[in-house]
């Protein structure tokens, strides 16, 4: 092979330290039945340690040809594909842990593609990060004279604040300076970050609204209470489907049980999610629901929602 080495393989010392990146990155140790994808897989010798932890099938990209060739040669294996290409965009499907390491600084357009990380991620995925980045105020793209060339690396700010802002994020390892790279990295477990829907349940009169409305609704972009919607579809002069007409004929004023029973079972219950999905936009990022609703109706809506984290607020007897 006519190029240096990046990675360190058996017999072959490459420019980086190849055992104590993999220790750095606190991959977790089983992989079984996951799909992972290795972002900048230069050789392919980090991309072949996934796939040892049982991973159902691993992707490592790279768009310098004869790195891949090598990774081809060296760790072929069933569940390892290799793709020569640039990372913007991604492979096809959605992926249960996402490795991007060494490589943002080469990327002048990084937010563009951690958004595209995030939305090729699983709900409960993981984003492992190790990026250089500058602890100086302000959010910005600073230009690093290196041995080789001229590099972009962002302000701490700018990474978790602008880069990050779809991932819930935790620096793992200490920042540390790499062989040919001025900058620190730093390794960062990033969760993607998806909108909550937080249900407040309980039986009446016990300060469910209160709660919904005063304390947990500061930080809400939406409050609904499920009393006042269904009233609102009861007393409505149209109806325009079966479970609004299910409501209007079960309704009672000064008594909802009637109500509840009949949107939370049989054929009314699929519609009844549907509508309480609807309330929930994919750019909210914290809806509150209150009303009596049981543990099964919501644990159905989370079933449906999984681009969504559902949280359960219940009052203690």
């Amino acid at each position: 092979m006519n190029f240096p080495f990046y990675q360190s393989h058996d017999g072959v010392v490459g420019m980086s330290d190849s055992r104590r990146k993999w220790e750095r990155l606190q991959v977790p140790e089983d992989l079984t039945g996951r799909t992972v994808l290795d972002i900048g897989c230069n050789e392919g010798l980090i991309t072949s340690w996934l796939a040892e932890r049982n991973a159902a099938r691993v992707i490592g990209i790279d768009v310098d040809k004869p790195r891949i060739d090598y990774a081809r040669h060296h760790y072929s294996a069933p569940n390892i594909s290799f793709h020569c290409q640039n990372w913007n965009p991604l492979p096809d499907g959605r992926f249960d842990l996402v490795l991007w390491t060494s490589a943002m600084h080469y990327e002048n357009d990084p937010k563009s593609v951690l958004q595209n990380i995030w939305r090729q991620l699983k709900p409960d995925g993981l984003l492992i990060l190790e990026c250089g980045y500058f602890g100086a105020p302000g959010r910005e793209m600073v230009p690093v004279s290196r041995h080789s060339d001229t590099r972009l690396y962002p302000t701490q700010a700018y990474l978790v604040q602008v880069l990050l802002q779809n991932f819930a994020v935790r620096e793992m390892t200490k920042a540390e300076v790499t062989p040919g790279d001025p900058v620190p990295r730093s390794v960062f477990h990033c969760r993607p970050r998806l909108p909550t829907v937080m249900f407040v349940i309980g039986n009446s009169k016990i300060g469910k609204s209160n709660l919904a409305t005063a304390h947990l609704g500061q930080g809400a972009d939406k409050v609904f209470s499920v009393d006042n919607l269904v009233s609102r579809i009861a007393v409505a002069p149209f109806t325009h489907n079966p479970l609004q007409a299910a409501i209007k004929q079960s309704y009672k004023p000064a008594d909802l049980t009637n109500v509840y029973r009949t949107v939370q079972s049989g054929p009314f219950l699929e519609p009844f999610l549907a509508w309480l999905s609807q309330l929930c936009a994919d750019s909210d990022d914290l809806v509150v629901i209150e009303g009596y609703l049981t543990k099964e109706t919501i644990a159905a809506f989370s079933q449906k929602n999984r681009r969504r984290r559902v949280w359960v607020v219940e009052k203690m007897e």
